[in-house]
């Protein structure tokens, strides 16, 4: 199926989903601490997360999954079917964040679309390419102008010295250090918005 690859250990991988329909993933500031909150929970210790986007009906994460020494101590030796194993904790952690939001809010059913989406990123080219692309996000859907205007997204602890369980050091050494990964995204960003002018000149005044 379409983006929807295996979960192999020390891979990387673009985990993304949104809401069904016309429903909303994350309507305050404690959705958004909730998420992060199971996602230790249920895959803290089976993934490592680089970068992450949530805006209100969807979300992005650029992950890599633990190596298989890690999995074995982990599941204690219970399966070596890697993919099987990792998407059922996606799943409970999914459910787990649905069952919680649907309490609070007097709601019933399914929150996320399924399947839920995981392609594997498999040239150093599309890490770099993704990363944008994911701190882009709220930019893309004229929420904010700028990345760092949207704290929902790890571009700012990045560009950070706060506490982290990010892979921040590893991602700041793939783009040549801090100044070289605020470069990228400052001139992906005028691309961006010179392409976007050059198509709907009307648009780019209209973002809040």
């Amino acid at each position: 199926m379409n983006n929807i690859d295996k979960l192999e250990p020390e891979c990387f991988y673009h985990i993304y989903n949104r809401a069904v329909g016309n429903e909303i993933l994350f309507k305050n500031s404690s959705d958004y601490d909730m998420f992060f909150s199971k996602f230790e929970r249920f895959l803290g210790n089976k993934v490592d997360i680089y970068a992450y986007c949530l805006i209100p009906n969807h979300f992005h994460l650029l992950v890599k999954i633990k190596s298989e020494p890690d999995l074995e101590r982990v599941f204690e030796n219970e399966t070596n079917d890697w993919n099987l194993a990792i998407n059922q904790i996606f799943s409970n952690f999914f459910n787990s964040y649905t069952k919680t939001f649907n309490k609070f809010r007097g709601r019933k059913g399914k929150l996320f679309m399924l399947p839920y989406r995981r392609k594997q990123i498999q040239s150093g080219r599309n890490f770099t390419l993704l990363t944008g692309y994911i701190h882009r996000n709220p930019v893309h859907h004229f929420i904010v102008k700028k990345p760092e205007q949207w704290k929902h997204s790890s571009y700012n602890i990045l560009n950070s010295n706060i506490p982290t369980k990010l892979m921040r050091t590893e991602l700041l050494e793939w783009f040549g250090g801090k100044n070289e990964f605020v470069k990228y995204h400052n001139d992906m960003l005028e691309e961006y918005n010179k392409n976007l002018l050059g198509s709907h000149p009307d648009l780019l005044g209209s973002r809040t």
